[in-house]
């Protein structure tokens, strides 16, 4: 039987494991949706009509409680599911696709999925077994997995009516560790926070409040002559809120505001006129300074198709139905309408926004559930498939087994689109850096990691680690990561560590320090800025090694002209080059 060869557990540990589990639904007052535990027969049958063999953990699950009672489980949360409904979810999981995309449905490939390599590409597959549902889709043993797959990996699949908005996610490896994820994050939560759970708290929490002005609730016919007359269609979960309310009447005290779908348009011609009084020009014809640094978003500094829908103080989130080569359709723009103005595309969109703003709303940052805690959420397994995604498969991982720190190296061989060698940091973002409040934007600087490229002819291996030229980059990628690890530090673009006081070589190179700096010319924003699945941003940050005089003209004279001298000198690649010209002279 396919899983049959899988590790099991140590039988004390799953209990246990299972006890505590049971104690965490008990205190959030759950206990009364479980179902009575499955019997050793059940469990067979099962097994015997699906021809798999569950995970020894999974199984002693279903022993304690064979899934959850729908109408008793809060809205929004995942449920378990009973072994007798399984095989109904799974036919339902057919019939949709049949009924949305037509008998070829088996043909049907996604754009992109999550789990490339490790899953099939597909809509249904009759060896994904869920255990688990919630409102966008199922948790799934997969028994058919691709060859960097294993049997009995947890996917989370994600089908909607268009491919583009569905997804295969891989999560663990085995159903072990998925559990002991979920059932550390249910512990350290209150609840299980998902984004239909927020926004139903968020929206009983503002109607509940007599000081917020709220409107009355939209027409849905309204909103859908506003979306005809812009010819867009607005997000399910934006048109749920203005359903509840449709927007502020006016600013609170703290500047907050959500706009109506009829404010928008007023919100627009407020925005252009205030734009255009600063820059004496039309700021729909005037390109932004930054332009050339956001291909996600058009050039000039206003867009008709920049729809606001809130506002904090001098901070605007519009959706962009007109976005650049590299943004998304419906992405939330972060618009700093003050006198530097500043757009950000850091959401594909308008839900990842909500998710975040929503987290933060109503949970305080000493409060945050554990897989949005600025202080306890590990995204190494996130981190790896992003990176998989974008680089191509791992080579190897280096661990320090000579030192306390949690940081370990990821090594990717060169390849045919990659003719170079790379090493990540996987680690250093367990845990935020320390940045100053007085920096604008933290919280999107405080995760990262760090990576250098070297040649192809670079040796680099498991058994040249110990060497001088093999053992420079990583000591330089480990001893920047345990600095910014370290309560009160911090690193970010622009950054430069010199090789000691007074400056030396470092090993065999002419260098002597390097450069922080996302690695904008070898890959696309897409890859060294990011966002996981709750909504953290993370970052991906290249070092540079420098010549003595280049740290002191960045010293001297800033990035901007540092950059101007690489420009100059032709130094186009982050890729480490011993041989290069000297750019400050």
């Amino acid at each position: 039987m396919p899983g049959e060869n899988q590790n099991p557990d140590n039988p004390m540990d799953i209990a246990e494991k299972l006890k505590q589990y049971l104690e965490t639904l008990a205190t959030r007052g759950l206990s009364g949706a479980l179902n009575p535990g499955a019997t050793e027969a059940d469990l067979k049958n099962f097994e015997s009509e699906h021809g798999i063999r569950l995970p020894e953990t999974l199984a002693d699950v279903y022993r304690a409680f064979n899934g959850q009672i729908h109408d008793r489980i809060p809205p929004g949360e995942p449920r378990w599911l009973a072994l007798d409904e399984i095989y109904g979810k799974q036919q339902e999981w057919r019939e949709f696709c049949e009924t949305y995309y037509g008998n070829h449905w088996p043909q049907v490939r996604l754009p992109r999925i999550d789990a490339e390599g490790k899953a099939k590409n597909t809509l249904y597959n009759p060896f994904w077994i869920p255990f688990m549902a919630d409102n966008e889709g199922f948790y799934c043993l997969d028994y058919d997995p691709e060859p960097n797959g294993n049997s009995g990996q947890v996917l989370y699949a994600q089908i909607n009516t268009e491919p583009e908005n569905s997804d295969i996610i891989h999560l663990e490896d085995s159903f072990s560790q998925w559990f002991d994820n979920h059932a550390h994050a249910l512990t350290a939560n209150r609840r299980a926070v998902g984004l239909t759970t927020l926004l139903d708290e968020y929206l009983a929490w503002q109607k509940a409040n007599p000081a917020l002005p709220l409107n009355p609730p939209a027409n849905p016919n309204d909103i859908r002559i506003t979306e005809h007359l812009h010819g867009i269609r607005f997000p399910a979960n934006l048109k749920k809120i203005w359903n509840i309310y449709n927007g502020y009447s006016a600013q609170t005290a703290e500047g907050e505001r959500w706009i109506g779908h009829h404010d928008i348009s007023a919100v627009q011609q407020e925005w252009q006129h205030k734009l255009q009084e600063r820059l004496g020009s039309d700021p729909e014809t005037t390109p932004r300074p930054d332009a050339d640094e956001s291909p996600q978003t058009q050039p000039n500094y206003i867009h008709p198709l920049w729809l606001p829908i809130y506002q904090s103080g001098d901070i605007l989130i519009a959706l962009d139905y007109a976005p650049g080569e590299e943004g998304s359709e419906g992405q939330p723009l972060v618009i700093y309408n003050t006198a530097d103005y500043e757009i950000l595309a850091e959401y594909d969109t308008f839900d990842e926004w909500l998710y975040t703003y929503l987290s933060y709303q109503l949970y305080p940052e000493d409060d945050l559930p554990a897989h949005i805690s600025a202080a306890s959420a590990s995204y190494r397994q996130e981190i790896i498939a992003h990176i998989e995604k974008h680089l191509g498969p791992i080579s190897a991982t280096f661990r320090r087994e000579d030192s306390d720190s949690p940081v370990d190296l990821l090594w990717l061989r060169p390849s045919a689109n990659r003719p170079y060698h790379t090493l990540v940091t996987l680690g250093l973002s367990d845990r935020p850096m320390d940045i100053p409040d007085s920096v604008p934007q933290k919280t999107m600087g405080e995760r990262a990691e760090l990576m250098i490229m070297l040649p192809p002819e670079w040796n680099i291996s498991p058994d040249n680690l110990n060497s001088e030229q093999g053992y420079w980059p990583i000591a330089w990628l480990t001893m920047l990561a345990d600095f910014a690890r370290t309560p009160g530090n911090w690193l970010g673009t622009g950054y430069v560590f010199p090789n000691g006081d007074p400056m030396t070589e470092i090993a065999d190179t002419p260098f002597s320090g390097v450069l922080v700096l996302p690695p904008f010319v070898s890959h696309p924003h897409e890859y060294y800025a990011f966002h996981s699945r709750d909504g953290t941003r993370l970052n991906l940050y290249a070092l540079i090694p420098l010549y003595p005089g280049e740290i002191d003209l960045k010293s001297e004279q800033g990035l901007d002209v540092l950059l101007e001298h690489f420009d100059k000198t032709g130094i186009n690649s982050e890729v480490v080059d011993i041989h290069r010209k000297d750019s400050s002279r």
